[in-house]
């Protein structure tokens, strides 16, 4: 019995182990959920997408788990609320995190991370190279600063201009790792840096890059700019004109073939960047056969698979392989330790199913999921992944493109992070035409061609100049022409005109295939561009009229008046008098105008001349000695101060300007004024397309003006000019009696020479342009135009013009004063005048009133002396009752009664009784 229950035991116990082995082997058989967290803004719901093409296509591997995912949209900007979602699923027992990260949640991310070793995938990191402060991430996107420092040294360039914008430090990041890789190698290479915060201010800053003393085929930029703002920049650079041959730029990033560069498709800058995604790569190509296909639960339109997106995918597939590693590898060790389960949950610890933050609880087998992501190696849709000891991809691959000229962004090699640089296309040399010296038929017309000055030993530095010349120089310079030419001159220096079917001139030269190019002011017109090819225009211009410039006018005599018209001052002079009249009347009328305790009626205080006198020093600004003293005369008085004001203070500024700024008197205006009028002829270039113009218009103004130069050129002669020069001498010598139109460009170019006596007068009458002709179909015809194009819109013909324009000027500021300009007496000999005229008045006025004062005095003499002789006349024997009148004595009038006695006495009334008692012995008399 007792070996029985042994034996029962035993077998007991084998029974146990065997069903123990069992549960162990159903446990591992069974298809597990692996539990991870997943964080995404709320601003990118297309990386929601690609995060559920990455899981379904995890999940879809024969694996013996399946991966759940805890998604949470929110705002990773806001540092509160991500912190909560990042805790929020660690509690729920995941494997790892999946976040979006940028500057703004970077930190914050990599702290919970690493306080609580869970491991994090970062698809697409701000930061591109390795620091010893977070060692739980791994970065899914590799760095670009390694495949640019070898292309910058495999270019041989010395000094690179590295831009970026200032938002972040991740630049600054990647310009100092660029630094530190230029110096493991040895290499003298001089980086200048310049942020800028807004590409769309950034004119002044290219503007001095562009003016730095590099040579152009030295010249090599680094655009670190994030997508939203590239393209503001690229657009400032063809602003700048950066946009040139033998500009290269590097873009940062890993999407450079999805960058619209169209806006440089013409240019001959070249750009380079770096590829992640490689479409030879057949993972790839058979997920985007997916990924385009849209679900039935979708309602947004497909968006475009980029580099993000795929990183976002190969990171759910490094975290699978990850986990299926760990799982093979304890499944073969027969011990499940970190996909151990109770009651099928996974428990981070014997006391705690989850991670928590607070308190701190660790993820147990953190380590052991960062160990296992950082071991794998599998074939993915970005190329092949694979991770350091530090989290960053290793062994990776990066494809090179560069667009250039009429090239969009093209394959051109590959870098490797083991191999380096393989390009395996160069860049396209510039286009050369036919090997032979290029004829180039051309005028002599300044300042387009001219024989160039000579230097001090009377030696032609060259022996042509120009603005055409230096705008041949410009094309050849270009990547769309290169070759070799001579200028050969015109010797009619005829353009070309039509005559009985054959072209004369440069026409002719194109036309026969004697010249290559008519480079020169070749107007562009519709019956040259039937025989010869011209390119677009190279500067617009127009038909003027160039006249002599009048001589300044000398200031006249009442130069003074002229700040007002002669309506105003007869409008001053009738107010000056009503005002007066108004005074005069209120002096009169007024009580409160007379003296105090006066009886006599009205004041002589405000008569009519003291009216006159007192409104004339107000308006003199000298003020009187006498002010009324009623309400209506202090009225009256006070609006004559106000318009005196006003008035004087109007005066005074139109004063300054009248006398300072020389007039002219320009005898014509405008086209019609010169055809009305017929004592100044006009004139225009015998050969060439102005004078087809006027031959062949229809306007009334330009028929009239057409036959009255033929008529004065059959009377007279030397109406029609073999030059613009000669025209121009012409209009110099003439005196004001002869026009010349020619096209504005001369125009200007003319008024603009010694001696400064001819000048532009009136608007174009047409608007044509200047082009290089070419023969027809002529195999450099569109190389040529294409170059013109690109020199215009860089801005190379304007700064050609304002060379050969203005800053090559003789005149300056004919028209403007320069300086302080100090009156002559000419200008204001006007009021010497009227002083030395008041003057003289005053002498002759005060010669009249003496003369008038002693005529009064004589006539009033002469009075007197009539009546006296009167008075002795009629002096006789006094009647009875008559009072005989009474002799004067002397001259003087005084009564001489010496001598005299009345005897007889008068009796009329008592009252009137006189009597003459006697005279005195001296004369007087005793009544």
């Amino acid at each position: 019995m007792e070996m029985i229950g042994n034996s029962c035991k035993t077998t007991f116990h084998v029974f146990l182990v065997i069903m123990c082995y069992v549960r162990i082997v159903q446990l591992m058989d069974d298809q597990m959920v692996v539990n991870i967290g997943a964080i995404f803004d709320e601003n990118s719901p297309e990386l929601e997408r690609a995060f559920s093409y990455g899981m379904e296509t995890a999940n879809a591997t024969k694996y013996k788990f399946k991966i759940y995912a805890f998604r949470k949209v929110t705002d990773i900007r806001d540092i509160f609320q991500l912190s909560y979602t990042i805790c929020e699923h660690l509690e729920k027992m995941v494997f790892a995190l999946v976040c979006m990260s940028n500057i703004h949640s970077y930190e914050v991310i990599q702290a919970y991370s690493q306080a609580l070793e869970v491991p994090v995938i970062v698809p697409s990191s701000p930061k591109s190279y390795n620091t010893d402060r977070f060692n739980y991430e791994i970065k899914m996107n590799p760095s670009i600063v390694p495949a640019m420092a070898e292309y910058i040294r495999n270019g041989g360039w010395t000094k690179v201009f590295y831009l970026f914008n200032s938002d972040d430090d991740y630049n600054m990041w990647r310009l100092q790792q660029l630094y530190e890789l230029f110096n493991q190698h040895g290499k003298n290479i001089t980086i200048m840096a310049r942020q800028i915060d807004d590409p769309g201010t950034a004119h002044d800053i290219l503007h001095r890059i562009d003016k730095l003393g590099v040579p152009c085929r030295e010249k090599i930029f680094v655009l670190d700019f994030d997508r939203k703002r590239l393209p503001a920049f690229l657009k400032k650079l063809t602003e700048v004109g950066m946009n040139r041959d033998g500009y290269n730029y590097i873009i940062t990033g890993l999407d450079t073939k999805d960058i619209d560069l169209r806006l440089f498709y013409h240019s001959g800058a070249t750009f380079t960047g770096f590829q992640l995604l490689n479409t030879e790569n057949e993972y790839l190509q058979r997920f985007l056969g997916k990924w385009n296909i849209p679900s039935r639960h979708e309602n947004m339109s497909i968006p475009d698979f980029t580099t993000d997106l795929a990183l976002m995918v190969d990171g759910i597939a490094s975290l699978a392989t990850a986990l299926n590693v760990i799982l093979v590898r304890e499944q073969n060790a027969g011990r499940l330790k970190v996909f151990q389960r109770r009651r099928h949950e996974f428990f981070n610890t014997n006391e705690s199913q989850g991670i928590l933050c607070s308190p701190k609880v660790l993820f147990a087998n953190g380590h052991e999921v960062l160990k296992a992501l950082k071991n794998i190696e599998f074939s993915g849709i970005t190329g092949h992944v694979q991770f350091n000891e530090d989290g960053e991809r290793v062994n990776y691959t990066l494809q090179v493109y560069q667009s250039s000229y009429k090239q969009s962004p093209k394959k051109i090699g590959h870098w490797s992070s083991e191999e380096g640089l393989h390009l395996t296309t160069k860049p396209p040399p510039k286009p050369i035409s036919e090997s032979r010296v290029k004829i180039i038929s051309t005028v002599l017309a300044q300042p387009f061609v001219q024989l160039k000055e000579k230097n001090d030993n009377g030696k032609p530095l060259q022996e042509y100049e120009g603005f055409c010349v230096d705008l041949l120089k410009e094309i050849t310079a270009t990547q769309f022409v290169n070759f070799t030419y001579k200028f050969v001159v015109q010797k009619d220096d005829e353009y070309g005109v039509k005559i009985n079917g054959s072209w004369t001139g440069m026409i002719g030269e194109i036309v026969r295939r004697h010249a290559d190019l008519a480079v020169a002011p070749l107007t562009i017109t519709k019956e040259r561009e039937a025989d010869v090819d011209f390119t677009k225009p190279f500067m617009k211009t127009g038909i003027s009229i160039m006249i002599k410039r009048p001589d300044k006018q000398k200031p006249g005599v009442f130069s003074f008046k002229e700040p007002l018209s002669n309506m105003v001052w007869l409008c001053i002079t009738v107010g000056f008098l009503a005002v007066s009249t108004i005074l005069f009347l209120v002096g009169r009328f007024s009580p409160y105008e007379w003296k105090e305790n006066s009886t006599t009626g009205p004041s002589d205080d405000f008569n009519m001349l003291n009216s006159l006198w007192s409104n004339l020093g107000a308006l003199m600004m000298q003020g009187s000695d006498i002010f009324p003293r009623s309400l209506s005369g202090r009225t009256a008085e006070s609006a004559w101060w106000f318009f005196t004001l006003i008035l004087i203070s109007s005066y005074t500024a139109n004063l300054a300007a009248f006398l300072t700024v020389e007039q002219f008197s320009i005898p014509i205006n405008s086209v019609d004024d010169l055809a009305a009028q017929t004592s100044i002829k006009y004139g225009v270039l015998g050969g060439g397309s102005t004078i087809t113009f006027f031959k062949e218009s229809k306007v009334i103004v330009y028929e009239k003006m057409w036959r009255f130069m033929k008529f004065q050129n059959q009377s007279s002669g030397h109406i029609f000019m073999e030059s613009n020069k000669g025209g121009w001498e012409k209009v110099k010598s003439s005196k004001g009696k002869y026009a010349f139109l020619l096209e504005e460009s001369f125009n200007e170019y003319f008024n603009n020479r010694d001696p400064c006596s001819t000048m532009k007068v009136g608007t174009t009458l047409n608007s044509f342009g200047y082009g290089i002709a070419l023969p027809l179909h002529s195999k450099i015809s569109k190389g040529v135009n294409l170059a013109v194009l690109h020199l215009r819109e860089i801005g190379h013909i304007i700064r050609l013009r304002q060379k050969w324009w203005v800053d090559r000027g003789q005149c300056g500021g004919v028209t403007g004063s320069k300086g302080k300009k100090s009156l002559s007496l000419s200008n204001v000999s006007g009021i010497f005048h009227i002083l030395i005229g008041g003057l003289v008045l005053a002498m002759l006025v005060s010669i009249v009133e003496y003369a008038m004062h002693v005529n009064c005095k004589r006539r009033k003499k002469y009075k007197i002396q009539k009546k006296k002789e009167k008075a002795l006349k009629k002096e006789a024997v006094p009647n009875k009752g008559e009072l005989q009148p009474l002799r004067t004595n002397g001259s003087d009038g005084a009564l001489d009664i010496k001598g005299l006695c009345y005897t007889q006495e008068y009796q009329t009334s008592p009252a009137n009784l006189i009597t003459f008692e006697g005279i005195t012995e001296n004369g007087q008399t005793q009544l």
